[in-house]
């Protein structure tokens, strides 16, 4: 057996033993804990239940601020693999298994960009995280962010490397997948612009191939986000309803202004991760 074989074997071995842990941790008691169910559960579980009912099937839910609609999809299809059960599992399993699928995305994304070990340590980290084990045992769409981003930067990151039409065609078409994940992904298409941008400056002259690549990711993203442009521009107010509220642009004077307000969040934030953890009893 040749070196980079049983390099190979070994390397698919423990990234295995390592999705099996993740899956212990995402699966056992999984319709017990945690404790009973968040309002926001539920809301997941009526509106992915009016789809598999077929009630209501829309491109984008404009109910209660909006809901982007890949997570209640999934979460329908799983309510009918389990034969119409529309209790607090599917929800939840629906979360458990996306959360257990990022753990070898992040292997490919982090052995494509640093190397076999960096992606195994990955792996394991997210893994054993309590917060990607919190979240893939909730049941809240912002859990399929982490895996279409982790995606899409791997999709973008082997087109650059082996650049080829239909390499860059799937990665836009990942990119604006993201769109229909959570909130935050209507920020994630500029981490792209702000690359190929930099790498523009950086190459001064960028070959032309690169540019028509470039493009064709662009126009790729753009299609795959057009039927939520679409509904945006047919219902007025269903794009910023959200961002409408959390925006520190419009923060009252009474609070300081916007920029205290931005830094005082960003100062919570940080310290989330880092002294005094998260307040809301559902994360911790």
């Amino acid at each position: 057996m040749r070196r980079t074989d049983r390099r190979t074997g070994v390397d698919l071995a423990l990234l295995g033993l390592i999705v099996l842990v993740g899956a212990a941790l995402r699966l056992l008691w999984l319709d017990r804990y945690p404790v009973g169910w968040h309002h926001d559960e539920a809301l997941m579980g009526v509106m992915a239940g009016q789809v598999y009912q077929g009630v209501n099937r829309p491109i984008f839910f404009a109910s209660y601020l909006g809901q982007e609609p890949l997570y209640l999809y999934l979460t329908a299809g799983m309510m009918a693999l389990m034969g119409g059960n529309m209790d607090i599992l599917p929800v939840r399993l629906t979360s458990a298994l996306i959360g257990l699928a990022t753990i070898p995305m992040t292997y490919l994304l982090c052995r494509e960009l640093f190397g076999r070990r960096v992606g195994l340590v990955g792996a394991a980290l997210l893994s054993f995280s309590f917060w990607q084990v919190m979240s893939s045992r909730d049941g809240y769409r912002s859990i399929t962010l982490p895996l279409l981003a982790s995606l899409a930067v791997y999709l973008y990151w082997r087109a650059r490397r082996s650049p080829s039409w239909g390499a860059h065609l799937l990665a836009g078409v990942a990119i604006g997948g993201s769109w229909y994940t959570y909130l935050a992904g209507r920020a994630f298409p500029l981490v792209f612009g702000a690359h190929g941008a930099w790498a523009a400056l950086w190459h001064r002259s960028p070959a032309r191939y690169r540019l028509w690549h470039g493009a064709l990711s662009a126009a790729a993203a753009a299609i795959a986000v057009l039927p939520l442009a679409y509904f945006w521009a047919t219902n007025p107010g269903t794009f910023g309803a959200r961002m409408g509220q959390i925006f520190f642009w419009g923060a009252e004077p009474a609070k300081g202004g916007p920029l205290v307000v931005l830094g005082g969040n960003t100062t919570k934030l940080l310290g989330i991760f880092t002294i005094y953890g998260e307040p809301l009893w559902r994360y911790n």
